[in-house]
């Protein structure tokens, strides 16, 4: 349990830095490119994520599944490793073949007619995306955490780095995606080589191909329903207002997705170890790990979106170089803010279905939140704007929730109820307090005003919910015996 705990935290300390840099350095994209060559970057990213999760077949999940009862056998490992590896690279190919062939459409579309170029330089980012995808995930099925978090750092960052800094040379949006190309390609490459480096050479198996295709292709379908769920509010942003919208929209979305990193470990880590725990019929012990995991997730998220709530529209004045247009901006936090924290939850549902085997149904929900959020989106943009996208996305996270519980019954009970709602109280209460006390459009202030607020609520957390945090620490010493 030392292990998973250690290896948590330095995931946590990762995604951290990987979520905070899609705003930190937000002034110095919007100063070199706008707001509109900022949304352009965002709409080309966005179909690059969406298509990774289409031709990645999610194969790389099935190391986590398949994978763990295998340690030391190196040759087996080999096999598994060597079977996804065809498949996967011809898939990249075939999808980055493809998206050079819809740049011209996807230009007109989506980026008003002005980003060609650059859409034909990010084709082949999605063969390196498909690769780094599937070939990451064997890193978190033989445990290698720290190597993982290595890894996932410098691909999150070091092409984003080489974006800024092509932009800051060029002030042109199609050379920053070369350089983010070159950048992502290299570590890519890197990452494989160190993998192909730690097993012997090994082969194709169809039977094996079979069981992970028959495992993965409703992930594959899944993911690619989630990442239109989590993301089709922004192309419909582009389609009826525009790509300097979709900036101002995103900007906001990824201060509020910091909360989202929290889940990465949990999620990570519990799938790799939960495996064999569940395997052996220890159910209600994992689903009491995967209870335990949300509410804690529950209680830091509702804890950030409190603060952001009230603090954004100083946030937004230290960050950005010019104001933004008139929108209602703590609404816009509360709703985007709101979704992305049901958008983690879910993802805790997500595992116990992969647990049960039954990925079909996560294609299910998926089908039923993204039709949802479709119709959302089309009804509400046109009356409110973009107001109506984050209400749209939040409403179809929301029943799409409701749903999957109903169905596999997480036991989310009274007390579960409790914890959280006394959590929204106090975070509400401080966040308030603290924001009347501190309020200042500067960066000194608003500091002062996030760390007096973070101490003040885990302190609360910690005086009040005592009784919480010592059944905790005892499921995790049941847990730690049955690892």
């Amino acid at each position: 349990m030392k292990k998973f705990l250690s290896d948590s935290i330095l995931i946590t300390a990762g995604g951290l830095v990987n979520r905070t840099k899609g705003f930190i350095f937000i002034p110095i994209i919007v100063a070199y490119i706008g707001l509109d060559g900022y949304g352009a970057y965002t709409q080309i990213i966005i179909n690059i994520l969406t298509l990774k999760a289409v031709f990645s077949l999610e194969l790389g999940s099935g190391f986590q599944r398949f994978v763990p009862g295998l340690e030391g056998k190196r040759k087996h490992q080999a096999l598994h490793f060597y079977t996804i590896l065809i498949p996967t690279l011809l898939m990249g190919a075939a999808g980055a073949a493809l998206l050079y062939l819809l740049s011209g459409w996807l230009n007109d579309i989506f980026l008003e007619s002005s980003y060609l170029t650059a859409l034909q330089y990010s084709a082949p980012i999605l063969l390196s995306g498909v690769c780094y995808a599937n070939f990451s995930k064997y890193l978190l099925a033989v445990k290698k955490f720290k190597t993982y978090t290595s890894y996932a750092f410098c691909y999150d960052l070091l092409p984003y780095l080489a974006f800024i800094g092509s932009i800051m040379y060029s002030r042109d949006v199609a050379q920053g995606i070369f350089a983010y190309l070159i950048a992502d390609v290299l570590v890519t490459l890197v990452m494989t080589g160190h993998i192909i480096s730690l097993i012997p050479i090994g082969r194709f198996s169809g039977p094996l191909f079979k069981q992970y295709f028959r495992y993965s292709y409703a992930l594959s379908l899944g993911s690619v329903e989630g990442g239109l769920l989590d993301k089709v509010d922004r192309y419909f942003i582009s389609y009826f207002l525009g790509v300097e919208s979709v900036g101002i929209y995103n900007i906001i979305y990824k201060i509020c997705s910091v909360s989202d990193f929290i889940t990465t470990p949990i999620k990570k880590q519990l799938m790799s170890y939960l495996a064999n725990v569940w395997d052996k019929g220890h159910r209600e012990v994992s689903l009491h790990a995967i209870r335990q995991g949300l509410l804690l997730f529950l209680i830091f998220g509702v804890g950030l979106l409190s603060f952001l709530s009230f603090n954004m529209d100083a946030l937004l004045g230290v960050l950005l170089p010019t104001p933004i247009p008139e929108i209602p901006i703590a609404w816009m936090v509360l709703f985007i803010g709101a979704g992305v924290i049901a958008y983690a939850a879910k993802r805790f549902y997500n595992l116990l279905i992969h647990l049960e085997k039954r990925t079909a149904d996560e294609l299910r929900y998926q089908t039923i939140g993204l039709l949802l959020n479709v119709v959302f989106n089309l009804i509400l943009i046109p009356i409110i704007g973009i107001l109506g996208a984050a209400i749209a996305t939040f409403v179809s996270y929301l029943i799409v929730i409701l749903l999957i519980e109903m169905r596999y019954r997480l036991a989310v009970n009274r007390t579960f109820a409790w914890h959280l709602l006394s959590a929204i109280s106090m975070a509400v209460a401080v966040s308030f307090a603290f924001h009347h006390i501190f309020y200042q459009d500067a960066v000194l202030w608003l500091t002062i005003n996030g760390l007096v607020t973070a101490i003040t609520y885990l302190g609360l957390i910690v005086l009040t919910k005592q009784n919480m945090l010592l059944r905790l620490k005892s499921s995790m010493q049941d847990f730690r015996k049955l690892v």
